[in-house]
């Protein structure tokens, strides 16, 4: 059977998918390559005992993708546990791209390479995670612009919505670079779609002890490790409340909290009164079409800043820059 004719059957058929997969029939021996399999490939329809011993049978040699546990069920049949899984939190999603995530994931990853050196494991996986967060060249022009601000003596930095301090970072640096600060502000538990149920939510950053998330030891992390903790300054607590408070005068503005009409619309009206004319506001994921994204923060921060006389001067992915008026 050719590949063509495997495909129609299988869409035929409409059970590909579902179907436990036939085992090739044994192969001759004594060829130069090694060749092994991947357990999650196989796992919803075969044991791993099973798998090894068709494994066996066909002339593989190895198991890829098997954890700690399993690496004595391999080795009985005389296969090589080629490649180790991934211990939680050294995932798909979350890998060593992230600064906030290196900590915890090297030494999720030193734990699996002792584990597999005991064993004679030969390999073990590591991934560099979910991008997440600002895109680089989004973070580039939010540094650009902080920087702006921050040689204007207008006032400090200060961003609204830190999470784990992907952001912080890049403006951090922005004042340092001006020996200025930023100030950062976020209540630590998550905005809606961080939590349990959607689509970014990270059961690591949940708090065990009290059962909700908690981004500030993270965001400490990201800080610490960027070299920034005498720049960027953490205000923990709610938006609106800090807002209602705050009395320092500021050079920029960065917007970037909850995403829900309620915390845009507040957010706007608590933090822009706190800019000084001239100074630089930025809008996170601003999505003008609503096929894009979210509309609270184009509606709700956007536009209302557009009306005020705010004049938009730089655009970059769904980060928005504008200026705004003198009085």
């Amino acid at each position: 059977m050719n590949r063509r004719t495997a495909l129609k059957t299988a869409v035929g058929a409409g059970v590909a998918a579902l179907a436990r997969p036939v085992i090739a029939p044994a192969q001759g021996q004594g060829g130069r390559l090694k060749q092994g399999v991947s357990y999650w490939c196989y796992q919803k329809w075969f044991t791993l005992d099973e798998l090894c011993k068709e494994a066996v049978r066909i002339g593989l040699k190895g198991i890829d993708l098997v954890t700690p546990d399993q690496y004595a069920t391999v080795q009985k049949y005389g296969l090589v546990p080629s490649m180790t899984s991934g211990s939680p939190p050294n995932t798909i999603p979350i890998g060593l791209n992230r600064i906030e995530n290196h900590e915890r994931v090297l030494a999720s990853l030193k734990n699996d390479i002792t584990l597999a050196a005991a064993a004679k494991v030969p390999n073990v996986i590591t991934f560099s995670g979910n991008r997440g967060g600002m895109p680089d060249a989004e973070g580039l022009a939010l540094h650009q612009a902080g920087r702006v601000a921050a040689a204007s003596g207008l006032g400090p930095l200060l961003e609204v919505g830190t999470y784990c301090g992907k952001s912080a970072t890049w403006l951090g640096a922005a004042a340092a670079s001006r020996g200025s600060v930023l100030f950062t502000v976020d209540h630590h538990r998550g905005s809606e779609e961080n939590q349990p149920g959607w689509e970014w939510h990270d059961p690591e950053l949940v708090d065990p002890a009290v059962g909700v998330m908690d981004t500030l030891p993270f965001f400490r992390h990201t800080i610490h490790a960027a070299g920034l903790e005498e720049t960027v300054i953490a205000v923990v607590g709610p938006s609106r409340t800090i807002a209602a408070a705050w009395r320092t005068p500021l050079a920029f503005l960065f917007i970037d909290g909850g995403h829900a009409a309620e915390h845009c619309i507040a957010d706007y009206a608590g933090w822009t009164p706190h800019l000084m004319p001239g100074g630089v506001l930025a809008i996170h994921d601003v999505f003008p079409d609503p096929v894009d994204g979210g509309q609270a923060p184009y509606e709700h921060i956007y536009s209302p800043a557009l009306r005020d006389g705010f004049t938009d001067i730089r655009h970059v992915g769904s980060l928005r820059v504008l200026l705004k008026p003198d009085c």
